[in-house]
C-alpha cells in the first residue's frame, strides 16, 4: 500500500470520529480514496469507495447535486460486470 493510501484512510477515519460516519465530507475523503484506487487498479476497492460515497451523499444532499453526479461518474468509470448491475438497479431502480 502506497503512503498516500494509508494517510488519506486515516484522514476519513478522523472525520469519522469527528463528524459522524454518514457526514458528506466522509463521503468526500471516501470518493477521494476511491479516485487514487482506481488509479492504482484496486477496482474493487474503489468501488466499495465509490459506492460509500455514494450511499452517504444519496442520503444527505439532493441526487441532482455535483457531489452525488461525480460518484456515479466515478463508479461508471470502473469495468462492469454483473454485480455492478446489480447495484446500479438497488440504488436508481428498475
Amino acid at each position: 500500500m502506497l503512503p498516500a493510501v494509508g494517510s488519506m484512510r486515516l484522514n476519513a477515519l478522523d472525520h469519522e470520529v469527528a463528524f459522524g460516519p454518514e457526514h458528506p465530507n466522509v463521503a468526500r475523503d471516501v470518493n477521494n480514496l476511491g479516485s487514487v484506487l482506481q488509479v492504482m487498479g484496486d477496482h474493487a476497492g474503489a468501488r466499495a469507495a465509490f459506492e460509500r460515497a455514494l450511499r452517504i451523499w444519496k442520503a444527505a444532499l439532493v441526487p441532482e447535486h455535483p457531489s452525488t453526479c461525480a460518484a456515479r461518474q466515478n463508479l461508471n468509470s470502473l469495468p462492469t460486470g454483473k454485480k455492478w448491475w446489480q447495484f446500479w438497479k438497488r440504488i436508481n431502480g428498475p
